[in-house]
C-alpha cells in the first residue's frame, strides 16, 4: 500500500510538472501560471496550505499571492517581513529550507497559527530571487527531502516558463520597435525620394540616369522637351539613341562613349537634332555613380539647352564678319 501510494504520488508530481511544461508552449502569462499551478497542487498534492509569496519592489516584504489556498482572505493582505520570517530567510539566502517543527525556528513569522511544519523554495528568475513557493502543514514532520526536491524542481520549471515568457515579451517589444523603426525609416526614405523626384522632374536642366550597361533608366521632362522624344521611347535605350546628333558632334560623342567605357567623367558641348529635324545645342556634364563598394553602377547626365547662347555667338560672329567686310 505504501509503495502504491508513493507511486501514485510520483505520477501526480510528473503530471503537474508536465502541465507546467506545456504552459511554456502556450506562452501562459505569469499570473495565469501561478493560479493554474496553485489549483493543480492544491487538488493533487498539498491540500492544506500551498501558494506563492512574491517579493515586494523594495525587497523588505513578501506578499502572499491571492491564489494561495488554505488561508483566510485576511492573510492575503499581510506583508510578511523578509528578515523576520522562515520564508523570508529562504528568499534572502536563495536556498530551499525544510522545518519539521516551526516552533524550533529562531526566526518565524506566525502568519498562520495552526502551522507546525513548513517547506519553502526560492523562485529565481534570471539570477534574481522574485519570491518563493511556500507549503505548510498543521502536522509536525509532514515534509521530507522528497518534498524539498519536488518543490525545487517545480520552482525550476516555473522559472523556465517565466524566463521564456520574458524573452518572448522582449522579442515582441524589440520586433515592434524594429517594425516601427522600419516604418519610420521607410516613410523618411519615401519622403526623400519624393522630394528628389520632384526636384528632378521640375529641374530646368535635362537630367537622365543610366545603369552600368549605359541603358537609360530615367529621364526628366526637360530632356523630353529638349529632344522632342517620348519617355517610353528612351527608357531602356542607349545614350547614343538619345543623342541623335549631326556629323559635327560625332567626335564629342565618341569621347563621351569612351569616358563611359572607362568610368570617367566628361564635360562638353554637343549639337543635336530635335525630333522635328531642327538642331539645338546642349552643354553636358556626365558623372559616374558608384555604389558602396566603389564600383560604377551607372551614370548621371545633366544637360542645359544653350541654343540661344550659341545662336547669339553665331549672330555676333556673322555681324563682326559683315562689319569687317563693309569696312574693307
Amino acid at each position: 500500500t505504501r509503495l502504491h501510494n508513493e507511486m501514485r504520488q510520483r505520477v501526480v508530481e510528473l503530471s503537474i510538472l508536465h502541465q507546467i511544461a506545456k504552459s511554456e508552449d502556450k506562452q501562459t502569462d505569469v499570473e495565469t501560471l501561478i493560479r493554474e499551478t496553485t489549483a493543480a497542487i492544491k487538488a493533487e498534492r498539498y491540500p492544506d496550505i500551498f501558494g506563492f509569496a512574491l517579493l515586494s519592489p523594495d525587497g523588505n516584504y513578501l506578499l502572499p499571492h491571492d491564489s494561495m489556498n488554505g488561508v483566510s482572505p485576511d492573510f492575503h493582505k499581510q506583508a510578511i517581513p523578509t528578515s523576520q520570517s522562515f520564508v523570508g530567510q529562504v528568499v534572502l539566502s536563495g536556498k530551499p529550507r525544510l522545518s519539521g517543527n516551526v516552533a524550533d525556528e529562531p526566526i518565524y513569522y506566525p502568519g498562520i497559527p495552526s502551522t507546525a511544519s513548513e517547506v519553502a523554495v526560492p523562485l529565481v528568475v534570471e539570477g534574481k530571487v522574485i519570491g518563493a513557493i511556500n507549503v505548510e502543514s498543521p502536522l509536525r514532520n509532514a515534509f521530507d527531502e522528497h518534498d524539498l526536491n519536488f518543490l525545487t524542481t517545480l520552482a525550476g520549471q516555473i522559472t523556465a516558463v517565466i524566463e521564456q515568457n520574458n524573452l518572448y515579451s522582449a522579442l515582441k517589444t524589440q520586433a515592434a520597435k524594429l517594425a516601427e523603426m522600419v516604418t519610420t525609416r521607410t516613410a523618411e526614405l519615401q519622403s526623400e525620394r519624393d522630394k528628389t523626384l520632384t526636384i528632378l522632374q521640375n529641374a530646368g536642366e535635362g537630367i537622365w540616369l543610366t545603369d552600368s550597361d549605359n541603358h537609360i533608366q530615367f529621364v526628366n521632362p526637360a530632356v523630353l522637351m529638349q529632344s522632342g522624344r517620348l519617355h517610353d521611347e528612351l527608357i531602356g535605350k542607349t545614350v547614343r539613341y538619345l543623342f541623335n546628333s549631326n556629323s559635327e558632334s560625332q567626335p564629342q560623342l565618341t569621347q563621351l562613349e569612351q569616358a563611359m567605357t572607362y568610368g570617367a567623367a566628361w564635360y562638353g558641348d554637343l549639337m543635336l537634332r530635335h525630333r522635328n529635324g531642327r538642331h539645338y545645342d546642349i552643354s553636358l556634364t556626365l558623372s559616374p555613380i558608384k555604389n558602396n563598394k566603389g564600383k560604377i553602377s551607372g551614370y548621371v547626365g545633366v544637360q542645359a539647352d544653350i541654343s540661344r547662347f550659341k545662336e547669339a555667338d553665331r549672330l555676333k560672329s556673322q555681324f563682326i564678319t559683315n562689319i569687317s567686310h563693309e569696312i574693307k
